[in-house]
């Protein structure tokens, strides 16, 4: 298990709250190598990562850059599949025929050691970023090769089946700010914004725009359920159920993967 953050360029977040964030993901579930990869809105590129690379010298690296605009993909690793290594820290830059561009992973894909021994890259991760690139996401999905777990989060450099910014919830911790647009893995409870934030149901989702599009969610570490649409600033609630129907999700899903979008849970709403 890992944790990660994605923050939009020139995001309502100063040094020390970005300093704060990335060291409370670290001692959450990471500490065993960090990096980054910083994405300008004409497509360059500033990337760096290493066991041994501190949250200090990550912001120091990346604050100037999000003033200026840029995005940053932030990521914090606690070795499940392989052994701590520079080369096995995240973010991985994936270069084939499908995807190219870079890839962060919050979870375990159980099958991933099978493959990290056959690719001989040592993590699942690193493993699935080459399938990615060679194979595409939705080849993946029907080969039955897809991870059941996890936070993916995909920044597409030259995209084919993955648009630019986009983070694939298939089962794990993640959270979304609408008030500053920072997506985590977690928030510090004691960080001004935590009330305004929320826990984001599976999906894919754009990472650049604000959760906006109408689908319901089911939230299974309560006893009830909840969906509701939620605007670019505050949720609007629309409904209860007991449960949620499978067959809902293709009246909302644009895309022909079976991957609902935009589903977001208010972490108010399940107190």
């Amino acid at each position: 298990m890992c944790r990660l953050a994605y923050i939009p360029g020139n995001a309502k977040i100063n040094y020390k709250e970005m300093t704060d964030l990335f060291a409370m993901l670290e001692k959450s579930c990471g500490g065993d190598g960090n990096g980054y990869v910083a994405v300008s809105r004409e497509g360059q590129i500033v990337s760096n990562k290493g066991a041994k690379l501190s949250v200090g010298q990550i912001v120091k690296q990346t604050y100037k850059l999000l003033r200026n605009d840029w995005s940053i993909y932030f990521h914090t690793r606690k070795v499940s599949v392989g052994w701590i290594d520079d080369n096995q820290c995240h973010p991985f830059e994936i270069k084939g025929k499908y995807f190219q561009g870079w890839m962060c992973h919050n979870g375990t894909w159980f099958d991933g050691g099978v493959m990290a021994k056959y690719f001989g890259c040592g993590s699942d991760t690193a493993a699935f970023a080459r399938l990615i690139g060679q194979f595409g996401l939705k080849r993946l999905k029907d080969m039955k090769l897809f991870p059941t777990s996890g936070v993916f989060l995909l920044y597409g450099a030259k995209p084919r089946e993955v648009g630019l910014h986009r983070v694939l919830n298939i089962s794990g911790d993640l959270e979304y700010c609408p008030k500053t647009g920072i997506w985590a893995s977690e928030f510090d409870r004691n960080w001004k914004h935590w009330n305004d934030t929320y826990n984001v149901a599976s999906g894919r989702h754009m990472l650049d725009k604000a959760p906006a599009k109408q689908a319901y969610a089911a939230w299974s570490g309560t006893g009830s359920h909840c969906g509701y649409t939620p605007s670019t600033t505050k949720p609007r609630f629309e409904a209860w159920a007991s449960d949620v129907d499978s067959s809902m999700w293709k009246k909302y899903d644009d895309d022909d993967d079976d991957i609902p979008n935009y589903t977001v849970v208010d972490r108010n709403l399940l107190s």
